[in-house]
Parts: structure tokens; C-alpha cells; sequence
């Protein structure tokens, strides 16, 4: 219940900033908001935006400086895994976004849990149509936008498996002890099963995947998943 009241001012606060978008102090509110509470201070200092593929970079929370900068490099889509839902990171990445005339795109994802096949089919779906080069990014640069550049690596045929699990690394600061190694497991299962019976992916995905049984196997490490859940708060 508290939780939910929480969740409701929250987006109580995100109507009366984007709609008072223009005033100087609520621009301030929305900065505090997304350096401090998004963490958006230290996110400069790891996980920069890195191309992976021939078309397609990956990142955590660009900034508004940064998508500008994206855009002179020829970005033409930005793909925001984490949703537009967070209040000042995603108002001033829409607004930065529409200024350098580059598409944004919602398509949220959880870092945690096993990625459902209907959702992994929309992202390829996703991938087959947007206009390229694009960066998918979510808030750390560490689980999801891992996740969406291995999916693209082998949907587009431009990397192996081994090359779609080396998105998800320590590299990265991605934990493959805490519920987000989820994301990486599920490139193992499809691995595994290819070992024995050679699928396409996405036909993998379609017909042989298991989610509940994915995260019925998987054991995350109790310390590891507080640090991801409770000190960096990964979505």
C-alpha cells in the first residue's frame, strides 16, 4: 500500500514537471532528481556509450549533452530499456532527443527475472524496423542494455553467442551472482540446448524456451543480489 501511494506521487510529480517543463525551478528539481536520486553524478564514470556492432551502441542513462553528442555521431534511434516512466533523467533525454530530431523509443525491461519470449519476440521485432545506428541504454548500462545488444548480436548475425554472453560481464558491472545473472543465463540455456539439437534463436525463443524453468535452476547469491537490489538499485 505504501509502496503504491509512493508510485502514485510519483507520477503525480512527473505530470506537473513535464507540463511546467519550461520554468527554471522545476528544470532545477528535475536535474536534482536525475544526478542525485537517479544517479546520474556517477554514472560518468563507467559504462559510456560503446559501440557493439557494426550499427548499434550501448550505455546507462544518457544525459542530455550526451545524447546531443550521440546525434553528431549519427545516432538516429535511442531505445530506452528502463521506460520513460523515471521523472528528470527521461524529461530531459525526450526533450534532447526531440532538439537533435532523434527518435526515442520506450520498450522497458526488468534487469531481474527471466526475460519472457513475448517480450524477447517485441524486442526483435523492435530491432527488425527502427532506424539504425541506435543505442539501447537502460539506468546502470550493466544488465538490460547487455541483454538487448546480445539479442541484437545474433538476430543481425554480426556475433556468436560466446559474443552475446561477453555483453553481460564483470566488464560491464554486471553481477551474474544476483537475480540480474538471469539475463546471462538465459544466453547459456540457448547455448546448451544448441550443443545438442542447432535452432535458430529466435525460433528457440519460440518454441523451446522455458522461463520458469530458467529461474527454477538458477540460484542468485544473497549478498550479491542485496548490493545490485539495495545498494545500486537496479530496476
Amino acid at each position: 500500500m505504501a509502496e503504491s501511494r509512493v508510485q502514485n506521487r510519483l507520477k503525480q510529480w512527473r505530470r506537473y514537471w513535464e507540463a511546467n517543463f519550461d520554468k527554471p525551478w522545476v528544470r532545477y528539481l528535475a536535474w536534482l532528481d536525475a544526478i542525485v536520486i537517479d544517479h546520474g553524478l556517477l554514472r560518468p564514470l563507467w559504462n559510456r556509450p560503446e559501440r557493439f556492432a557494426s550499427n548499434a551502441w550501448r550505455g546507462n542513462q544518457p544525459s542530455a549533452r550526451q545524447v546531443r553528442r550521440l546525434a553528431n555521431k549519427g545516432i538516429r534511434t535511442i531505445v530506452s530499456l528502463r521506460g520513460l516512466g523515471n521523472i528528470g533523467a527521461s524529461l530531459f533525454e525526450i526533450e534532447a532527443a526531440e532538439q537533435a530530431n532523434v527518435t526515442l523509443i520506450s520498450f522497458r525491461m526488468s534487469s531481474r527475472g527471466a526475460p519472457r519470449p513475448a517480450r524477447v519476440d517485441e524486442l526483435i521485432q523492435l530491432m527488425s524496423r527502427i532506424d539504425t545506428p541506435v543505442l539501447f541504454h537502460c539506468k546502470s548500462g550493466a544488465d538490460r542494455s547487455g541483454f538487448a545488444a546480445g539479442v541484437y548480436l545474433l538476430v543481425t548475425g554480426q556475433g556468436t553467442v560466446q559474443d552475446a554472453k561477453a555483453q553481460l560481464s564483470w566488464r560491464y558491472l554486471h553481477f551474474k551472482g544476483a537475480k540480474t545473472g538471469l539475463l546471462h543465463e538465459f544466453f547459456c540455456e540457448y547455448e546448451r540446448y544448441c550443443r545438442q539439437t542447432p535452432m535458430a534463436f529466435q525460433q528457440w525463443v519460440n518454441e523451446v524456451y522455458d522461463p520458469v524453468q530458467l529461474e527454477r535452476q538458477f540460484k542468485p547469491a544473497g549478498f550479491t543480489s542485496w548490493v545490485v537490489d539495495k545498494v545500486l538499485r537496479r530496476e
